[in-house]
């Protein structure tokens, strides 16, 4: 089984990747986890981290310069559809899609129209 999961930040979602990537299931970890962070590295899972953190790091940087909730709310917001549009690729190639909140959307409703995975797991 190959598994694509998406994940905004670190949080227990590294611990989760490196166990996936343990038990050989793990196809993908697409990250929005700034690579700019001391605590960035992944090196168990290898070339299997796809870093898509751009928008991310422009999030955060509203939020440390408090330049409000409207341009804040947009810059999470085009986290989420970039990490969306990532996974794609990814996720087509797996059997089963994990994500977090709407960062996997879109790609779940193209690949149940192509019928591409089994499972499709979506975390709140």
């Amino acid at each position: 089984m190959k598994i694509t999961y998406t994940a905004p930040n670190r949080a227990h979602h590294y611990p989760y990747a490196e166990a996936l990537h343990r038990a050989d299931y793990l196809h993908a970890f697409i990250s929005g986890f700034s690579r700019f962070s001391p605590r960035a590295a992944l090196p168990a899972i290898g070339d299997k981290l796809k870093r898509h953190d751009f928008f991310q790091n422009l999030y955060l940087a509203s939020l440390k310069f408090n330049t409000g909730f409207y341009i804040s709310s947009k810059f999470n917001h085009l986290t989420n559809l970039s990490l969306d549009k990532a996974s794609y690729t990814s996720a087509s190639e797996s059997d089963a899609f994990i994500f977090y909140r709407t960062e996997g959307y879109t790609t779940t409703r193209k690949l149940k129209k192509k019928n591409r995975t089994r499972y499709v797991l979506w975390k709140k």
